[in-house]
């Protein structure tokens, strides 16, 4: 079939396809980078919060002078990626600007109650309680005491006379090593459960401070009247022999 000279003309002014050009915007990562404490202001850099993180992890001994020669000896070692300045007066304004001194306060406080939160589940447990040290003393003299069942008195050889008179001698020793070992795993035990001393303590009346008034009337007390009292005849009296 012949197409129509009108059907070539049109066909001939047909407009071109349109391409479109789709732009994918990739959006930018976030910096995931956060203080050890409080809230990230506008204008604080990367690197200030590298330095502000390194400035308290540095503790109670922190200082400006300090944290700079430990970023110029990082740099010395190559270390250039982990050094966010090396001036410190950059340090100095970004401590002001951020408010370093405040936020390390905060800091160390909470540092101090991690340390009491750890310290006292270390000490709810384990051998810290006293009635698990009493289970492991007692296990310790058990032992000690099977020990001693067949070692309480051990062999000794003892060398009697001179030269040619000389002889050998055995004889039992107590096991007296072994034996104050066990005697003190249980002076522990009477420790643990209240059954010894640990010392004594001195006080006054009702439990107040001692009288150190030595006077006359305080040593009279003391021994009970025979200072003051008049020695008896015989006895460095007035008839003593030592009155001639």
């Amino acid at each position: 079939m012949k197409r129509s000279r009108f059907s070539e003309s049109m066909s001939s002014r047909r407009p071109a396809p349109v391409t479109a050009k789709v732009v994918v915007v990739v959006p930018r990562p976030k910096d995931t980078l956060e203080l050890l404490v409080g809230e990230r202001r506008d204008r604080e850099t990367s690197a200030a919060v590298i330095a502000f993180n390194d400035y308290a992890r540095m503790g109670l001994a922190r200082s400006h002078p300090g944290l700079m020669r430990k970023y110029i000896s990082m740099q010395s070692e190559g270390l250039e990626s982990g050094v966010p300045t090396t001036s410190i007066q950059v340090l100095r304004n970004w401590s002001s600007d951020f408010g370093w001194a405040a936020r390390c306060e905060t800091y160390d406080a909470a540092q101090e109650v991690s340390k009491d939160i750890a310290a006292a589940e270390v000490l709810s447990k384990g051998l810290s309680l006293s009635h698990n040290r009493v289970i492991k003393l007692k296990q310790l003299a058990a032992i000690l005491e099977h020990e001693l069942a067949g070692k309480l008195w051990t062999r000794d050889v003892k060398m009697i006379g001179f030269g040619k008179y000389s002889e050998t001698v055995e004889m039992k020793k107590l096991n007296s090593p072994l034996l104050t070992e066990y005697r003190k795993v249980l002076d522990d035990i009477a420790k643990e459960v209240g059954g010894r001393r640990k010392g004594l303590e001195i006080s006054g009346p009702d439990g107040g401070p001692i009288d150190l008034d030595f006077g006359i009337a305080a040593r009279d007390k003391l021994v009970g009247g025979l200072i003051s009292a008049p020695p008896e005849q015989g006895e460095d009296g007035p008839d003593s022999e030592f009155d001639e």
